[in-house]
């Protein structure tokens, strides 16, 4: 079923939701290397096809699923959120604080912020509170 989502979306906001329900659905279950890298295959696919500031919540959401149930293959995670970061870079003006924040804490969950020293620059509001204390 994940597939022919895949293959049929135009990139739709349902169709988006509703991959990751399917992920969860699948590593609910429990899930070996190969069905693993299909689920993110598959989300690299649509993110490649689809990738936008205005589905940059969807992806956000899809790697906290991914964070939240056993990984058995890191790379692959690592490489959506490579991919994620990128387009954060590319729209950089059209992203707002709070996904920026939740990306922060992707990549600290994920112990990756040496990789990610631009994004995760915090606020200048929250730079000149801290240092006025």
């Amino acid at each position: 079923m994940l597939e022919l989502l895949v293959l049929s979306t135009e990139g739709g906001d349902v169709d988006l939701v509703l991959f990751n329900d399917l992920a969860i659905a699948i590593l609910t279950l429990g899930v070996n290397t190969a069905k693993y890298t299909e689920i993110v295959d598959y989300a690299l696919e649509l993110w490649d096809r689809f990738a936008s500031p205005k589905k940059v919540d969807w992806m956000l959401d899809l790697i906290d699923v991914l964070i939240s149930y056993p990984c058995p293959v890191l790379e692959k995670r690592e490489q959506l959120l490579f991919a994620t970061a990128e387009t954060l870079r590319r729209f950089t003006e059209r992203i707002d604080e709070v996904q920026r924040g939740i990306f922060r804490a992707l990549v600290k969950d994920l112990h990756l912020g040496e990789s990610f020293p631009d994004l995760l620059d915090e606020p200048a509001s929250l730079v000149e509170a801290k240092s006025g204390s």
